[in-house]
């Protein structure tokens, strides 16, 4: 994923500033009021919300926070203004004759835009979509579990989110340990609905803002990916590009963020790491916490090297498992044999549930093959490989947390394809509708038949593989279908039943596991957070 462009820094600390804020949809998004005041002839923003508040009586470690803060706040108010104008221009006019717009649902990758046409989104299609911009874009993320409860359906909704950049510079990149809060239904219909359902609308002060506080933590190198650590939130592992993976401990970082004004100092911006490994020697993507043992954990680099993490007293012992056929006649002995000569390995998780949880675990590779180990064995071999199981390099692989046989996977060429852990070789369902490579690939936490696809093609796609064709209405209907794919072969699969846009190089998607339905992406412009209409 390449770098955005920004102004160059001179400076070490300049390098640490960025511009967050939250805004929501044109159509939908409350005018907001920007109260500024001017003293000694410098323009100063008042504090309009608590959360945005950082007082710090230990400026020197805290200033960098302050900045971003109130850039933040700035950015917003910029957003207000543009609005304003906008709606301004949409007053004078008022009275003039309305041209008939023509709107029909797009295609990514089929369909062209004619001269004089625009894409924009329908909002009605939205239960909420709100969007968070960052200085420099993060290539991963991962969402903490909070103490807010499971299965949260009633907003305003809360979220905490873990975020790595891709900085410029090595030296500017940090960890974002972000809130957002006040998250409500940015339709009106979903939240008239809910006050015709409820004497309370469970949506009560929809008119307010959404909320985005935040802590960072500096961080050598470009930010791979980004996981954390689901029985112990406060440690967090990161993917460097200099070939470095960390383990964070960001306790403080959270607590500050639930309460912004607790005594004492507050957590410094150049926190070192817990823990670091060096000994990949290269970078890589492949980076999973395992879901029953606590701290345990898989490392895979692009060189083909599995690596396992197991706690113990003062870090991890951390040892190599897996490397690539052939690689290097010194390299030591291990324990499992590996991918081709050559090969990358691009994903690797561990299975979630079921038969082998916590012991079995997957890796997806760039010489197309997807192969299940489990460390309980003494074979060197992996217990399934799929040597053939795509034609292309394998992106993107998951293991579905309610059907735990399953697993999902995606590949350079845009295709997508579900296996049964128990069945072989062939796929029970292949998705050949992206025109460009899958980026990332998640189920959702409750529904067993659906999952998200993310694509270069600037697309997220929702599907439900519980819809099946009636083909006693296919029959009636022949003729009409066979006329329409005469003039278009690329019809959209019946299984797709989302497709989200507005993104640009979308590379990591996710559900959040305690909001059913809800969606996190991120992408080069920044993150997305909705829930459609229809999931």
């Amino acid at each position: 994923m390449g770098k955005r462009a920004g102004e160059e820094k001179t400076q070490e600390e300049e390098a640490m500033e960025a511009s967050s804020a939250f805004s929501a949809p044109r159509e939908v998004e409350v005018e907001r009021e920007r109260k500024r005041k001017t003293k000694n002839g410098a323009e100063q923003l008042e504090e309009e919300e608590e959360a945005l508040d950082f007082e710090d009586p230990y400026e020197d470690e805290y200033d960098e926070e302050d900045r971003l803060a109130a850039q933040m706040k700035a950015g917003a108010s910029s957003d207000s203004d543009a609005e304003s104008e906008v709606e301004d221009e949409g007053d004078d006019e008022q009275g003039k004759e309305e041209e008939k717009v023509v709107t029909r649902a797009w295609r990514p990758g089929i369909d062209t835009l004619a001269e004089g046409e625009e894409l924009d989104f329908d909002p009605s299609a939205y239960e909420m979509l709100h969007r968070a911009t960052m200085e420099w874009s993060c290539l991963s993320f991962d969402i903490l579990r909070e103490p807010h409860g499971a299965l949260r359906t009633k907003p305003p909704h809360t979220a905490y989110v873990v975020g790595g950049t891709q900085a410029e510079t090595s030296k500017g990149n940090r960890l974002f340990i972000m809130k957002w809060s006040d998250l409500h239904k940015t339709n009106q219909d979903a939240r008239d609905s809910d006050d015709e359902s409820s004497d309370e609308s469970d949506d009560e002060g929809s008119d307010e803002d959404p909320k985005l506080d935040f802590r960072i933590i500096a961080h050598q190198g470009t930010v791979n990916r980004v996981r954390c650590c689901p029985q112990m939130n406060r440690l967090v592992a990161t993917w460097s590009d200099l070939g470095e993976v960390n383990v964070w401990d960001i306790d403080k970082q959270v607590k500050r963020l639930d309460d912004p004004g607790a005594a004492g100092p507050p957590p410094t911006p150049h926190q070192p790491p817990k823990f670091t490994y060096k000994d990949h020697g290269v970078e890589g993507y492949a980076l999973d916490w395992n879901p029953v043992h606590t701290g345990k954990m898989l490392s895979g680099d692009v060189e083909g090297c599995v690596c396992l993490w197991e706690p113990q007293e003062g870090g991890w012992a951390v040892s190599k498992i897996m490397h690539a056929s052939k690689k290097k006649k010194k390299a030591a002995p291990v324990r499992f044999s590996g991918v081709s000569e050559g090969a990358s390995v691009e994903e690797t998780q561990w299975k979630l549930g079921g038969s082998g949880a916590g012991d079995v675990f997957a890796t997806a590779s760039n010489d197309g093959g997807i192969r299940i180990y489990d460390t309980r064995s003494s074979t060197a071999g992996p217990a399934l490989a799929l040597l053939h199981a795509h034609t292309s390099d394998v992106n993107a692989l998951r293991w579905s947390p309610v059907h735990h046989d399953l697993l999902l996977s995606g590949d350079e060429d845009g295709c997508v394809k579900v296996w049964d852990e128990r069945y072989g070789e062939v796929p029970l369902v292949v998705m050949q509708w992206h025109k460009k490579p899958i980026t990332s690939v998640d189920w959702h936490p409750t529904d067993e038949a659906t999952f998200a696809t993310s694509s270069l093609d600037d697309s997220v796609a929702l599907w439900d593989m519980s819809v099946e064709i009636d083909e006693d209405a296919e029959e009636r209907d022949r003729g009409a279908k066979q006329m329409e794919a005469e003039k278009n072969d690329d019809k959209m699969p019946e299984q797709l039943m989302f497709v989200h846009m507005g993104q640009e190089h979308i590379s990591e998607i996710k559900f959040h596991p305690q909001i059913p339905g809800v969606v996190i992406s991120t992408a080069c412009d920044g993150f997305n957070f909705f829930k459609t209409c229809n999931i």
